[in-house]
């Protein structure tokens, strides 16, 4: 008790002056609540995002903060998700994702903040792919993983809105997909109709229902390819939900004349047999 007199003591009555802030009251309260709030008897937390989290939705600097991660964790959370989710709902950006894990794991600061300026689409990317697998991991009980992968969502929609302010191609049509099956799972990103229906009107206005003719040498082999990727994914995702909601479809097959992946020399010799899998599904 006689400690707990001493501690309140250096609360300052007047606010505006504060002085001791390591003991003012509000940061020990918020002290309290970065600790594990599971079994005490435990030796370690449930895993490293909790840590991180916890420590970026109380940094100084806000959402802007990078949520770091530990490389290991983070590749475990790529695996389960081409694992568990790639395989129903084609097809993730590999490159892509990896190179925006590699710059949140990075012990160096700079290589996000670089990356966030220069290509901020794969940082979105690498925080959704880590936001969707609590939400179908048995790894997470139910409460913790929609806590997990909320708070995930914020930072991923505070990337977005600098994704849409630098981006106007195909990286825009992979991270709002990306955003669909987060909302498959989980109905704090919304309505999941309403968004696939923006990610095909967007796909639309690129013009990526529409085969590219092969002499526009303004378009590389490689994008024409990625572009196909995009356009049928959302396809895909856009007859799933409107079909199981009973809602009109975004377009019509007969306005369809983009071709599927791997029609072609150069893109048939680069197929895998997971994309076989995913163009059948198509």
């Amino acid at each position: 008790m006689e400690s707990l007199s001493l501690s309140a003591m250096a609360e300052p009555i007047d606010r505006a002056g504060e002085f001791l802030k390591q003991l003012s009251m509000p940061r020990v309260i918020a002290s309290v609540t970065e600790t594990y709030g599971g079994n005490p008897e435990a030796t370690s937390r449930v895993d490293s995002l909790w840590d991180g989290i916890s420590k970026y939705i109380r940094h100084p600097s806000g959402q802007m903060h990078r949520l770091h991660l530990q490389p290991a964790e983070a590749n475990q959370f790529l695996e389960q998700y081409l694992d568990i989710v790639d395989f129903r709902f084609p097809r993730l950006p590999l490159a892509k994702v990896k190179s925006g894990l590699d710059a949140i794991t990075s012990e160096d600061e700079s290589a996000y903040s670089t990356i966030l300026q220069k290509d901020p689409a794969l940082i979105f990317m690498a925080y959704m792919v880590m936001a969707i697998v609590p939400l179908v991991s048995d790894k997470y009980p139910v409460s913790q993983g929609s806590f997990v992968s909320i708070q995930l969502l914020g930072k991923c929609l505070k990337v977005l809105d600098r994704v849409f302010r630098q981006e106007d191609g195909v990286d825009i049509i992979q991270c709002l997909q990306l955003l669909v099956v987060f909302s498959i799972h989980c109905s704090a990103a919304g309505s999941s109709w309403h968004l696939i229906g923006f990610a095909m009107n967007k796909c639309i206005s690129l013009g990526y229902h529409t085969e590219t003719s092969p002499s526009n040498s303004a378009i590389s082999l490689e994008e024409r390819e990625q572009r196909r990727w995009a356009f049928w994914s959302c396809f895909l995702l856009d007859r799933l939900i409107c079909a199981a909601l009973g809602r009109p479809f975004a377009i019509q097959n007969e306005c369809v004349t983009v071709a599927l992946p791997g029609e072609g020399s150069f893109a048939s010799s680069c197929l895998e047999p997971k994309d076989v899998y995913h163009i059948h599904l198509f």
